[in-house]
């Protein structure tokens, strides 16, 4: 069998020696050269691969050297939306998506899953391309991205959950606002877009007690004027 082009600087220096080696010495030399050979292929798969890994990088971050799910950076790791019906409000610990912040005056703490407490500082309003939401609060420390079910029925909008995933629809213009898709037990958002005029609910039997509830059982007479030039639509929640 002949030898390989990977094997042609030793079969070179074999075939000028003077006289030609016997098999028995030439064997030696072709043995070593054929481990040496391995290392170095070995090496190069090493190298292949490594360079491959980084050109395959998720790379929202900016941050080059890993994968989507080895990323430490809150922004890769939490930049979808889940529906929670356990949610009083939409919530994110994404600065970004705020295009600005105001401070909550008398700022809540949200009970997590596993028990601590978490302090909403600053609420804003979120819009990227497959989101729109009037009135989110910004937690830093938070995991996951959250869309409260109960803020989308408090603005007249019904949600629907079935196996097939979710929909978001306005009950008075019947149309489709937002969708979901069912991720295992999970309702993962893939877009919602909550139009700015469901914000100014005017003077509505509903919006006028949903602020005397908030504004600590105040008098009812008192709220309507407030109401009825457009407050709910600069600060409702």
């Amino acid at each position: 069998m002949a030898l390989t082009d990977d094997y042609e600087p030793v079969r070179a220096s074999l075939l000028h020696q003077n006289p030609l080696p016997s098999l028995e010495d030439a064997l030696p030399r072709l043995k070593f050269e054929e481990t040496r050979l391995g290392l170095l292929h070995s090496k190069s798969e090493t190298v292949f691969a490594a360079t491959d890994r980084k050109e395959k990088i998720y790379r929202n971050c900016n941050r080059p050297g890993h994968s989507f799910s080895d990323c430490p950076s809150i922004e890769c790791r939490n930049s979808k939306w889940y529906f929670d019906s356990g949610c009083f409000n939409h919530m994110s610990p994404l600065h970004h998506l705020f295009p600005s912040l105001s401070p909550i005056p008398n700022a809540p703490y949200v009970n997590t899953a596993n028990g601590s407490l978490l302090h909403a500082t600053h609420h804003g309003i979120i819009s990227q391309s497959n989101i729109h939401l009037s009135d989110a609060y910004f937690i830093p420390k938070l995991n996951f991205n959250l869309i409260s079910v109960g803020q989308l029925v408090e603005l007249s909008f019904d949600v629907t959950f079935s196996i097939s995933g979710c929909r978001v629809q306005d009950r008075q213009m019947g149309k489709i606002i937002g969708t979901g898709c069912k991720v295992r037990r999970l309702f993962e958002l893939e877009n919602l877009h909550v139009p700015s005029t469901n914000l100014c609910a005017a003077s509505s039997p509903s919006t006028l007690h949903l602020w005397h509830r908030r504004l600590a059982h105040n008098s009812l007479g008192k709220l309507r004027p407030l109401i009825s030039t457009g407050v709910s639509c600069r600060t409702a929640k």
